[in-house]
């Protein structure tokens, strides 16, 4: 169980679902690789569609894990590395 954003770029466009809590032990993971071949987010350094080692992170900015009801701006899009971005709280996941 953890919390689920919505990263949004409004210089390319590209909207991701980015989680908390998945795919390490760390009980606070709180960033998501980005894979530029799939354009997906996934949860660990390497992409299980296409083998790409991935260096990309997104992470989740503090003030979005402390108040869920705010968001959050400029942070670095992975695809065009535009400040132009949001991420806001969705909701809890299962």
């Amino acid at each position: 169980m953890g919390k689920r954003y919505c990263f949004y770029c409004r210089e390319c466009e590209i909207k991701l679902t980015l989680f908390e809590e998945v795919g390490q032990n760390s009980k606070h993971q709180v960033h998501n690789y980005y894979c530029s071949q799939c354009e997906k987010i996934v949860y660990h350094d390497i992409c299980l569609n296409c083998q790409s080692n991935l260096e990309r992170v997104i992470e989740i900015p503090i003030n979005i894990l402390e108040n869920t009801n705010e968001k959050a701006e400029n942070v670095e899009c992975p695809r065009c590395n535009s400040l132009l971005t949001v991420i806001v709280f969705l909701g809890e996941w299962d």
